[in-house]
């Protein structure tokens, strides 16, 4: 978005078209008093120099619906909606598509840009030439949490307990599930969202090029079959998975069938109930 802002000025072409897919960044730069509250954030400062720029160059930022190629065929793109799918493949580093439509990449070094961002009164913290991007003290406080969690973690092991701060395992879900202080549904989700991106086999074999490698990764560590997060929950056969499975599947089909039996009036008092 600053590069984008800064060549509009530099070039200066008044009333250039700006297209981004995140609406608040819009929202950030187009009011930038609703910063205030982020003030500690280390996104702050390139949202303050894209308002800064907006304001000298003028131009005409608009939101274009982020992933609406995945939704519609290639060839009733609108050309805003293929320039982000192209911005999506630059950003993922894949540059192939570019040549087909005779689009060419200005590289833009972030030191640099961030140094043509920052104001007077802006400071940063640079190493050997390096900059720090980050807040300097979210990265030490997350340093300093994961390094708190995994130690106590190898005091756990050290008395023959099982890891539950920091680790990828049945365990660890469980642990997060019976959390107090959320509700079961955003237990549920933080649950599945733990062994959808980091317990099962289909992920742990992600980045892997070695073949023998790859194929020891993917197999589940209870039934050795290939594994998943649909493996997981309906197909893995393993004891306590499949009776857990068939418990939940009898009370499910004794509520259905329950719940048949009742008449319409019944049911209707029940829906104006639970309203």
């Amino acid at each position: 978005m600053n590069g984008a802002i800064r060549m509009s000025a530099s070039a200066q072409v008044g009333g250039a078209r700006i297209y981004c897919d995140c609406a608040s960044v819009i929202k950030m730069i187009k009011h930038p008093h609703r910063l205030r509250k982020f003030v500690n954030k280390p996104i702050v400062g390139p949202l303050n120099a894209a308002a800064r720029g907006i304001a000298s160059s003028k131009p005409v930022i608009a939101h274009v619906k982020a992933h609406t190629g995945d939704s519609i065929p290639e060839e009733e793109w609108s050309s805003t909606v293929l320039g982000n799918h192209l911005a999506d493949r630059v950003a993922a580093g894949d540059t192939g598509e570019l040549t087909k439509y005779n689009i060419n990449i200005i590289d833009i070094p972030y030191t640099a840009l961030l140094a043509d961002m920052a104001e007077s009164t802006d400071w940063y913290l640079q190493h050997e030439g390096r900059m720090m991007t980050e807040n300097p003290f979210d990265v030490i406080d997350a340093q300093r949490k994961t390094a708190y969690f995994t130690n106590r973690d190898e005091l756990r092991a050290a008395r023959s307990r099982n890891a539950v701060w920091f680790t990828s395992s049945t365990i660890f879900s469980a642990f997060i599930f019976n959390r107090g202080g959320k509700s079961v549904a955003n237990r549920a989700v933080g649950q599945r969202l733990g062994l959808d991106k980091g317990w099962h086999g289909g992920n742990r074999s992600k980045g892997i090029t070695d073949e023998e490698l790859r194929r020891a990764a993917v197999k589940c560590e209870l039934c050795n079959d290939d594994d998943s997060l649909a493996h997981i929950l309906r197909h893995c056969l393993c004891g306590n998975l499949h009776s857990t499975r068939s418990e939940i599947e009898r009370t499910l089909n004794a509520y259905v069938f329950k719940s048949r039996e009742l008449s319409k009036h019944e049911r209707e008092l029940a829906w104006a109930i639970r309203k």
